[in-house]
């Protein structure tokens, strides 16, 4: 490198190296100071139990995007409420008031065929009303909490389905001896349908514990629990549970509704999916006929 003639080389070789001594400090302290920017950010994002975000935490950088108050209030506006419920309420009154009787017309009140008409209409009337809800304005399913679920919450719900139904017998059989007899089962048709044949139980188990669950789910769990969110967690459970269980009427039936109900009530609540409701429904709906099959 040539040097400048108006210094002397041995001053010119001090600075050239003084220079470079002052680069490479100021290169360790921006380094410093990026690793500690990093180590901030990752013990920050360390800290939260939430589950959701341990996928998105890379050696240390955090890939979360920070919720903003227009997110918030975005994911507020698209959730469901009372304008939803009002659609839904009307969709399922008008489909349970048109649709029994329409059956009966068809079916002359024969048992198998009603059996599965009224199966395949509870799930029908779900759906409808579920899309009535859906239909107010354009918006994600997940703002019903249509969302996917981890393989883990699959086999929970799973559990949950069979401890759905053996406290639901459990319960029934107690009100039953605290209440006597009671009017008959809600529910003969269905289960004489179950009872007629390989074909007729493969239909009734298709509609009583796959249609019947994504329709009555969708409604009671998607709009009216997802609505009620507002209020609070237990006014969701609660006031979804009620309303379902008296949409199966005042008999037996309501004592199921209501342990079924409160369950799944309370997995949307802890999950933010209808799914696992789906699940533990289609388990204590589906163990609930296969086992009348068997042992009548």
């Amino acid at each position: 490198m040539a040097m400048p003639k108006s210094l002397p080389a041995h001053c010119t070789a001090r600075c050239v190296a003084q220079c470079a001594v002052q680069r490479a400090a100021q290169r360790a302290v921006r380094c410093a100071a990026s690793g500690a920017a990093r180590t901030t950010t990752y013990a920050n994002h360390t800290k939260t139990n939430n589950p959701s975000e341990y996928p998105t935490r890379m050696r240390g950088i955090s890939m979360i995007p920070q919720a903003t108050p227009t997110d918030v209030i975005g994911a507020e506006r698209q959730r469901p409420g009372w304008p939803e419920i009002l659609a839904a309420a009307v969709a399922y009154i008008l489909s349970y008031l048109i649709g029994p009787p329409i059956v009966s017309a068809l079916t002359d009140d024969e048992s198998v065929a009603s059996g599965l008409s009224l199966a395949a209409l509870s799930g029908i009337m779900g759906l409808l009303a579920f899309f009535a809800a859906f239909a107010i304005r354009v918006r994600p399913w997940s703002a019903f909490n249509v969302r996917a679920i981890t393989t883990r919450w699959v086999f929970f719900s799973l559990g949950f389905g069979l401890l759905a139904f053996v406290l639901t017998r459990v319960v029934a059989a107690v009100f039953v001896a605290i209440a006597g007899s009671t009017d008959g089962d809600p529910q003969g048709d269905y289960h004489d349908a179950a009872n007629a044949g390989p074909l007729a139980l493969t239909l009734q188990l298709l509609f009583i514990a796959v249609l019947t669950p994504i329709g009555e789910e969708f409604a009671f769990r998607g709009v009216i629990s997802t609505a009620l969110t507002r209020y609070g967690p237990w006014v969701s459970v609660i006031g979804s549970t009620v309303v379902f269980a008296l949409a199966h009427g005042i008999n037996l039936a309501l004592i199921p509704a209501l342990v079924v109900g409160a369950i799944n009530g309370i997995l949307l609540v802890r999950t933010k999916s209808v799914w696992p409701g789906v699940i533990v429904h289609a388990v204590n709906n589906g163990v609930a006929t296969i086992l009348v099959v068997l042992f009548g």
